[in-house]
């Protein structure tokens, strides 16, 4: 590996800004030739791993009209997600720095898709389907964006920002097919039917290419050599003051607290578009251009991580979702309007996972890396489940989403503060130290 880490130095012996950029075009060249496959198959399996989110709001409706569930009883299947996220996700994370993502991505993929399928078969007790969300909330802690994004953060450094948001993007993916796909097998087979077919479809997929092209290591090091080309753990001691620092709660609480109010909008997305007079059709449509508006988000932002101070290019992000609440208090019902606000959205969603792990990987030991994100993804996944139950309160409570909205936008502002007042990256990369 030390051929790897001498990759993710700046060139230091090259005396021209000239030389400088010349060096670090060929190192980007380099990386992308060895390891864009694991890129594409990181950005599938963050897709898989957000279909139980993305499609929940096409299936409020129908669980609603079969069983007379309030939305905030369904939508608390997600709350479940982040309760386990929360006790487990440092815990894969340590299992990925040791094991490696593949071991545990390719079981992952399996269960997930089983566990989504079987939502199928829920009902007509509420507890029935918060049973089948334990299944989906164990299993998803082994397939969602820490075990990806892991193999992409320790191949790429010279475009880290952009192969990072690249993968990432898988989730704009999903969000820009899934809701729809949901709406059309729901309309054409069922909810139930609906189910099956989605796991099955994204399974069918991404559990292949993860066989055939998921690796923990660059093709150049043969299997043989793979024990001893694997970096090291980093002490537990180093571990926890990192968990302890001022800087690592900082970029967590801005996260968490961004990450409450665009999953909400995401998760109510299609409930908020109906109650505003637009068709079902319609809604799920324009949650489509939600999802592409995310993947191509992602990209920009990824792209802006790699070019300027990152704190900025955070905090600017963060502010994206009080924006969309405050379209969304002002909405007038027309399609234009609606499809800024799906961009808005969309834009959100993903912003806190991109700050996340870019951030993770740029200040802290890579080495620890499964373990740090880890952690933030626990932190992410509980906001996934307090989000949009807090929006469901709301509405079920005032017959609105308007006190969650008006509240969304302090506390989007707050976020964005946050990550601007994180202290200035250093001039070495946060991967330094895994040379130590």
């Amino acid at each position: 590996m030390h051929h790897g880490i001498a990759m993710m130095s700046k060139p230091e012996d090259d005396g021209s800004e000239a030389g400088a950029k010349t060096a670090l075009k060929r190192t980007a060249r380099s990386e992308w030739k060895e390891s864009w496959r694991v890129v594409f198959v990181s950005m599938v399996g963050i897709g898989m791993g957000g279909i139980h989110i993305y499609s929940l709001g096409a299936f409020v409706i129908p669980l609603s009209e079969a069983f007379d569930w309030p939305r905030a009883q369904i939508t608390s299947g997600l709350t479940i997600v982040s309760l386990f996220s929360i006790l487990c996700s440092a815990f894969v994370g340590m299992l990925i720095d040791r094991v490696g993502p593949r071991r545990v991505a390719i079981p992952g993929v399996i269960a997930f898709g089983l566990s989504v399928a079987l939502l199928s078969t829920t009902g007509p007790s509420i507890w029935n389907w918060w049973l089948l969300w334990i299944l989906v909330a164990a299993s998803i802690q082994f397939a969602k964006a820490t075990v990806w994004t892991t193999a992409v953060a320790v191949r790429f450094t010279a475009s880290r920002g952009l192969t990072i948001a690249l993968a990432l993007s898988g989730a704009g993916l999903s969000a820009a097919l899934t809701p729809y796909l949901s709406s059309y097998l729901i309309g054409a087979f069922g909810w139930r039917l609906a189910y099956i077919m989605l796991a099955l479809g994204w399974g069918l997929v991404t559990l292949p290419l993860a066989l055939a092209f998921f690796r923990d290591r660059p093709a150049s090091v043969p299997d043989r050599d793979l024990r001893h080309a694997r970096k090291p753990v980093a002490p537990a001691a180093r571990l926890r003051e990192t968990y302890l620092s001022v800087r690592f709660f900082g970029l967590g609480m801005a996260a968490f607290m961004s990450a409450i109010v665009s999953l909400a909008l995401l998760v109510h997305f299609i409930p908020i578009m109906v109650d505003s007079g637009i068709s079902k059709t319609s809604a799920a449509a324009l949650a489509g251009a939600l999802g592409i508006s995310s993947a191509v988000g992602r990209l920009a932002i990824g792209w802006l991580f790699d070019r300027f101070p990152a704190r900025i290019v955070g905090s600017l992000a963060f502010v994206v979702p009080a924006l969309a609440c405050a379209l969304i208090l002002f909405f007038n019902g027309s399609m234009i309007e609606a499809f800024i606000i799906a961009c808005c959205i969309g834009i959100a969603i993903g912003a806190e996972t991109d700050v996340a792990a870019y951030l993770t990987a740029k200040y802290f030991d890579l080495r620890n890396y499964g373990a740090l994100f880890g952690m933030l993804m626990g932190i992410l996944s509980g906001a996934t489940g307090v989000g949009p139950l807090l929006a469901g309160l709301a509405f079920d409570n005032q017959g609105s989403y308007a006190v969650f909205l008006w509240a969304g936008i302090p506390a989007s502002l707050v976020a964005a503060s946050l990550i601007l007042a994180l202290e200035r990256m250093p001039g070495a990369r946060g991967d330094r130290t895994a040379s130590a």
